[in-house]
């Protein structure tokens, strides 16, 4: 059977549920819930997604995130990929690490946006240790809120929530304490895509070409172009992993189309390319701001 189109808008903000499959546990111990973190913050700021709200259980997740403009699939992949390929090193095995494809449900109003951040953070009340004090559990943003722990990894945007409980903000835990019959229905919501909730905050458009990409990666590092078809040359590598990055996070460009574009190279090349790309773009100084530059133009 065809799988279901999901529906994505520009400026949406989703409940995105991810899980893994039956015959593991996706995060056996804190090691591997912080590893996933440092993952999201990677992401987070290449394809410069806001992040409302997330708990990460030993068994699955579930973010509030608002896409800014990117393609959701576009991040879910390259998280839950990056995550899976961490899952099977650590553990010395092969396969699928998620359960199909992650869950997610497009916010249709502020009274679910906040239904939905509830939902999220009432998820540890499931955990015998933390049934009656969810506001403890460490891989929750509850604790981030209300100020019980750092955001050490610097991921949540806490701006809309605050905004609403900007009096006192333990007015928030006991709206989550309060709202705990919406569970249900929550997630029952979750495989269903209905109407759709705009962030109204200024969203970064993806429309950029990737002849206007690799154009300006090549000004920007100055290197020509014709690296780009260079084999087994450092700095054709590291020219090809950012130029595939950025074509994957700010166009419409697939890994399939990335392949055609560049040619010569393989689906798992393209998919290797791009996790290199991603990393010199947020680790090496270098390359730091060539984000913000290419999105200025």
């Amino acid at each position: 059977m065809c799988r279901r189109a999901r529906i994505k808008l520009e400026g949406g903000i989703y409940h995105i549920m991810a899980r893994c499959g039956s015959d593991i546990v996706l995060f056996q111990n804190y090691e591997d819930k912080d590893k996933f973190l440092e993952i999201v913050k990677k992401y987070k700021e290449v394809f410069m997604f806001k992040l409302y709200a997330y708990c990460v259980m030993d068994t699955h997740y579930h973010f509030l995130l608002a896409s800014n403009g990117a393609d959701i699939s576009k991040i879910m992949q390259v998280i839950n990929q990056s995550y899976a390929q961490y899952y099977n090193w650590k553990y010395s095995r092969r396969g699928n690490v998620f359960q199909d494809r992650f869950k997610s449900r497009i916010i249709d109003s502020n009274k679910y946006f906040y239904n939905v951040s509830s939902y999220i953070h009432n998820n540890p009340s499931d955990l015998s240790d933390y049934k009656l004090k969810i506001e403890k559990y460490p891989y929750s943003s509850l604790g981030i809120y209300l100020k019980l722990y750092n955001d050490t990894f610097k991921l949540i945007d806490t701006s809309i929530i605050s905004e609403r409980f900007s009096s006192n903000i333990s007015d928030y835990f006991d709206f989550i304490i309060n709202n705990q019959n919406n569970i249900s229905t929550i997630q029952k919501e979750l495989d269903s895509a209905n109407k759709a909730y705009r962030n109204e905050k200024t969203i970064l458009y993806r429309n950029l070409t990737p002849q206007f990409i690799i154009e300006f990666v090549s000004k920007f590092t100055q290197i020509t172009k014709e690296h780009l078809y260079l084999k087994n040359h450092s700095n054709s590598r590291t020219y090809k992993g950012i130029c595939i990055a950025l074509i994957h996070t700010f166009s419409n460009a697939t890994y399939k189309e990335i392949c055609s574009i560049i040619g010569n190279l393989t689906l798992s090349s393209v998919s290797n390319l791009s996790t290199l790309g991603y990393s010199m773009l947020t680790k090496d100084e270098r390359y730091k701001n060539l984000i913000s530059k290419l999105l200025a133009q």
